[in-house]
């Protein structure tokens, strides 16, 4: 790998539920329906690329990849519940919709008109780790820009789950955006965040977005020096 391209970070955008505050989607999210539809991460998502996106100068990534350990909880939590309830019948389709794993990728596309490679990694606390490995390929594949967007969220639910367990999972929700180039100015990823054969963190359900927000520490400790 050390002949390989160098994934330089051009922007970052981070959208966490636990700084406390969320930024103003109706500038994000014009569409006052799709607001209304679509869940808290999902929206979080959209917010964290576009700010990604926005922050260099508008450039259209030439793949959209994302990484979730769980997915949208609440949608999924959401969703089989009314199956349950409603005895697996005349069930609301959007809860489904917005509950798989690629949604929000999806819906980044669709927001940008971005119709190139589309992908999510949904391989537990590994997730991250495979997305940023698919954007290095990407990048020596010669691609030049690769939009990474790493996501999870907690529910009640799940943080009793997982206390039960004895395990921590993640605090709040979150979703962190990369651009990434193989040119121009900015930090490089380092190789140990993506390359890693002894790494099996694949339990790990913290193991996708902590990476994720490392990574963005690091990146913005880069512009501050």
């Amino acid at each position: 790998m050390t002949e390989g391209v160098t994934m330089i970070i051009r922007s970052a955008c981070r959208v966490s539920m636990s700084e406390g505050e969320e930024p103003d989607y109706r500038q994000i999210i014009p569409d006052a329906n799709l607001r209304r539809r679509i869940g808290r991460i999902v929206r979080m998502g959209l917010a964290a690329a576009s700010g990604c996106v926005g922050s260099a100068d508008g450039v259209k990534p030439d793949a959209v990849i994302a990484s979730t350990a769980l997915g949208c909880l609440a949608d999924t939590e959401k969703f089989m519940k009314e199956m349950i309830e409603r005895e697996e019948s005349m069930l609301n389709p959007s809860a489904f919709i917005y509950s798989t794993f690629n949604t929000i990728a999806g819906q980044i596309a669709l927001a940008g008109g971005i119709r190139e490679y589309n992908m999510t990694y949904a391989d537990g606390g590994r997730s991250f780790r495979s997305a940023l490995l698919d954007a290095y390929l990407c990048l020596s594949e010669g691609k030049k820009n690769i939009l990474v967007v790493a996501f999870d969220e907690n529910t009640p639910s799940s943080d009793k789950v997982f206390h039960r367990l004895g395990k921590q999972y993640i605090p709040a929700p979150e979703a962190v955006a990369f651009l990434l180039s193989s040119e121009g100015n900015g930090p490089s990823v380092p190789e140990e965040t993506f390359l890693c054969p002894d790494c099996d963190s694949s339990r790990d359900m913290a193991g996708n977005i902590v990476p994720a927000v490392e990574l963005y520490r690091y990146y913005q400790d880069t512009l501050s020096d």
